[in-house]
């Protein structure tokens, strides 16, 4: 059992090409890919991540969230966002990480860039009146 499952009372017991089987509280259930499919495409890592609280499970790092009462009956909780909004979401939070990145080429354009002057302005766009 993975140790967040003793603080919280979630944890993933198995996961298939079809799904994968969440424990939360004693109980055991089954959440398929086709009726959940943003874990189809999430890593291992952020489906091991979950958490439980008296309201929800949550997988923080995937940025899903779902309502207790919807694992009991799914068909009764339609899906609140689009798989193509989530993977929007995503590509988002990456762009975000990996824009804070250093790495060696963006160490030197700054260097050369500092020599210059700084970061190159932009163009004022002209306007005819």
């Amino acid at each position: 059992m993975r140790k967040n499952a003793a603080k919280s009372g979630a944890s993933i017991s198995a996961i298939d090409a079809g799904g994968f089987i969440l424990n939360l509280d004693g109980k055991e259930y089954r959440l398929d890919f086709s009726v959940y499919p943003w874990f189809e495409y999430c890593s291992i890592r952020e489906m091991l991540d979950v958490r439980s609280d008296a309201y929800g499970v949550y997988w923080d790092e995937a940025g899903i969230e779902l309502e207790r009462k919807s694992l009991e009956k799914p068909e009764e909780y339609p899906l609140k966002m689009a798989i193509d909004k989530w993977f929007e979401e995503r590509r988002r939070k990456a762009a975000s990480i990996l824009g804070r990145m250093i790495t060696p080429e963006k160490s030197r354009a700054s260097r050369l860039n500092g020599r210059k002057g700084g970061r190159p302005r932009r163009k004022a766009a002209v306007t005819l009146s």
